[in-house]
């Protein structure tokens, strides 16, 4: 049996080869302890041994345009799991989990009839248009959350903020990728939510729910209304079609990195033009700085520096969404 082991202070790079891979054979054990870097430059990961990832970070790097790479084999459980591909794709052959960040700097994942599980400790960091999971054609990320009266709760920032007034228990949120269809046959955007709590009902909860303009598949970014489906249970959005009375549409606002040391940056996608004052405040609901943002239709990124603030807990308002921003 074979045995690899990393350690914290290691970092192991696959770099330049066309067609590299990192290969774990059958009966072979990668073992990585602490904080390691994995850094697949152009290169895959095929796994038909075990790896036990420990806190590591897996990350896909690659220059623009560069050749697609894949995860395939047997399941692998990931800690940190960052894909820095611009103009590039990671294709999955397999299921995945990330226990913690899922980090989108650069291309896209295709899920390709997989399934990534979030668990409910795992979330998506820095998901936008130009670095973003998809899977047109099958494919899904689930996240697990507790629902106890909860409010503007995003699971795993997969993207759907649900509140509610009653306790649903441990909640099981799937996204999905496919076009759904209505009973008068109108087609939805490329995005989807199973919502399934393991008790009670969705009757009276707000859903909300984000997407991006590469989604939008048929419909007009003006004219969209939240769609209830499969007995109020899978959520997306189309054409004005019957909504219920806690349809909502709200942009997407996410920040990375989060954790933050210095500057992150504001993700905002927002379906019209629109002027919005954007306020940070601490834990105590001072508001420290504020800023007025011209946004216009689609995605806009804005760079914020906190270095000059304390370390503690933060929270950014934007379009009436609160970010919890963790500074160090």
């Amino acid at each position: 049996m074979k045995h690899i082991s990393l350690t914290a202070l290691t970092t192991l790079a696959l770099l330049g080869a066309h067609a590299q891979e990192l290969r774990i054979g059958t009966g072979a054990n990668l073992v990585v302890s602490g904080g390691a870097q994995i850094v697949l430059n152009d290169a895959s990961l095929v796994n038909h041994g075990n790896i036990a990832a420990g806190n590591s970070n897996f990350i896909f790097s690659g220059s623009a345009g560069k050749q697609q790479v894949m995860i395939d084999g047997l399941r692998i459980n990931f800690y940190n799991l960052t894909i820095n591909r611009p103009s590039s794709q990671l294709m999955l052959h397999t299921d995945i989990s990330v226990a913690g960040s899922l980090a989108m700097q650069g291309g896209n994942i295709e899920l390709n009839h997989r399934n990534i599980d979030l668990g409910s400790t795992g979330s998506i960091a820095g998901e936008n248009m130009g670095s973003y999971i998809t899977g047109a054609k099958g494919g899904t990320v689930t996240a697990i959350a507790l629902l106890n009266a909860s409010q503007g709760i995003d699971p795993g920032n997969i993207g759907v903020q649900i509140s509610t007034a009653v306790n649903l228990g441990s909640t099981v949120i799937t996204r999905g990728h496919e076009q759904q269809l209505n009973d008068a046959g109108q087609r939805s955007i490329h995005r989807y939510y199973d919502i399934e709590p393991s008790y009670g009902d969705l009757k009276g909860a707000v859903i909300e729910v984000s997407y991006f303009e590469t989604e939008l598949g048929q419909n007009s970014a003006s004219a969209l209304s939240l769609w209830s489906l499969k007995n109020n249970s899978r959520f997306t959005m189309g054409k004005p079609d019957a909504a219920p009375a806690n349809a909502a549409v709200r942009p997407f606002v996410q920040t990375y990195p989060n954790p933050v040391k210095g500057q992150f940056t504001l993700v905002v996608s927002i379906v019209q033009e629109s002027e919005t004052m954007v306020k940070l405040q601490d834990q105590f609901g001072r508001v420290v700085e504020q800023r007025k943002i011209n946004l216009r239709r689609g995605l806009n990124t804005v760079s914020w520096d906190m270095s000059r603030y304390s370390a503690g807990t933060y929270f950014l308002i934007c379009e009436d969404q609160n970010v919890k921003i963790i500074k160090q």
